[in-house]
């Protein structure tokens, strides 16, 4: 049986995804963080960003399907409009769509992902960040 997958791992795997996604890098390039941006309060932020952030999951051990929650967060200085253009471009890459990886368990196999959209993005302005927010949860199901 395949080895667990903790959220980061999934997480990582669908950042490395969305990278690697043409429509996404001309919007933000490399900047897909794994987590919350933090440079902000060193000036250091770039935008638009997006993070994924994850939240846990289910592990169905029989099935060998894991379900693992996260929001994806997409920012950006210029407007909400520019917020939402980078979110829908990550909806757009991700909804439904396998993304395969190396699993780099004990066993070496290959897995697959599928994510879905569980809640609709809402906007907001982060004032922390001085940016335009969109926020949406979704969940990864993992195969393998």
């Amino acid at each position: 049986m395949a080895s667990s997958l903790s959220s980061l791992a999934a997480v990582e795997m669908i950042r490395r995804a969305l990278i690697d996604t043409a429509a996404v890098s001309a919007l933000v390039a490399d900047r897909v963080l794994g987590a919350y941006p933090e440079q902000v309060d060193l000036g250091e932020a770039a935008f638009p960003t997006v993070a994924l952030v994850g939240r846990g999951g289910d592990l169905r051990r029989f099935g060998r399907m894991e379900s693992v929650s996260f929001d994806l967060v997409a920012y950006s200085q210029e407007s909400p409009s520019a917020a939402a253009e980078v979110y829908d471009a990550c909806a757009n890459a991700l909804q439904v769509e396998r993304i395969t990886f190396a699993d780099t368990g004990a066993n070496g196999s290959e897995r697959a992902a599928v994510c879905e959209e569980a809640a609709r993005p809402g906007s907001m302005w982060d004032g922390n960040l001085r940016a335009w927010a969109q926020s949406g949860r979704w969940t990864a199901r993992v195969i393998g």
